[in-house]
């Protein structure tokens, strides 16, 4: 428990989330409390977790940690600067439960739910929010899509892979600058790493020798799914689905077991490059009713 409130001696030892009495809904005067980053990185056993009217925290670090649902009612109350959030190595997470007022300077979230993964933390200066995500049960794409629907078009980028295979991991290319500072002024600059690296190395291998090259420009907003995911067909009815759809502009598929690739949605304004291989169950990529395919490259 980290609580802004009052002093530690009013608490009580225990492993349980704190009582309702011990979050008081008004705030106090908490001018110095200056906590602007927590790291509780590597605690393997920390299930549950209670942040409250932390004002100055800037980045939370919950990686490799046991904690199955993040929820932004009742465990990260009253952090309104918070800007930075890593769940890497979280092999335990089934939902983020993210209120859009409670993060709305949400800056860069990195998830990977695929046991014992290690990435460089990156420094960042988005347009609004920067979401990488590897994902090995696609349920999860629940809590993301609720984040990035909360967000205008343009102002929510993601790179989402829903497998369980290592070649998806986050990576990042840093800057020597530090993550946190002491201004906020201070320049911080995100460098995406080419998103379609794989796919270049796979084009040339035969049968695949007149495969189209993926485009030069990076996707903002791109989604892929592989191998080792579970409920993929069936969360590509509901919210993976309606992320593909309404959001992705880049959409790469290889190596499922799934009959239909989108069994539903059908207006695609925003996809410019889609690839989908090795799906030997595949019958159908797009509906017949599919329309609007405006952006398609």
């Amino acid at each position: 428990s980290f609580n802004g409130y009052g002093p530690a001696s009013q608490w009580t030892q225990t492993v349980e989330l704190p009582p309702k009495q011990l979050c008081p809904s008004s705030t106090t005067d908490n001018k110095d409390v200056r906590i602007s980053k927590i790291s509780l990185a590597g605690c393997t056993q920390l299930e549950n977790l209670f942040l409250c009217w932390l004002p100055n925290l800037v980045e939370l670090d919950l990686s490799g940690t046991a904690i199955k649902i993040l929820d932004f009612k009742t465990m990260v109350v009253q952090v309104p600067r918070l800007k930075r959030l890593f769940l890497i190595g979280c092999k335990h997470l089934r939902a983020i439960k993210i209120l859009y007022e409670s993060v709305s300077d949400l800056e860069l979230m990195g998830v990977d739910t695929r046991p014992g993964v290690v990435c460089p933390r990156p420094s960042i200066k988005p347009t609004r929010l920067q979401l990488h995500a590897v994902v090995v049960d696609a349920r999860l794409t629940h809590s993301l899509w609720n984040l990035i629907f909360s967000y205008r078009q343009d102002d929510a980028h993601f790179n989402i892979h829903v497998t369980s295979s290592p070649d998806g991991i986050i990576q990042y290319e840093t800057t020597n600058k530090d993550m946190i500072g002491t201004s906020d002024q201070e320049s911080l600059h995100l460098i995406p790493t080419d998103q379609y690296g794989e796919v270049l190395g796979m084009v040339g291998a035969a049968p695949m020798q007149a495969f189209p090259q993926p485009p030069t420009t990076k996707s903002d907003r791109h989604v892929e799914i592989a191998d080792g995911s579970f409920y993929v067909e069936r969360e590509l009815d509901v919210a993976l689905g309606a992320l593909m759809e309404k959001r992705a502009e880049s959409l790469h598929v290889h190596d499922v077991l799934v009959r239909a690739i989108i069994p539903e949605y059908k207006s695609w304004v925003e996809l410019r490059w889609c690839c989908v291989e090795r799906c030997p169950k595949v019958d159908t990529v797009f509906p017949g009713n599919s329309f609007e395919f405006t952006a398609l490259e």
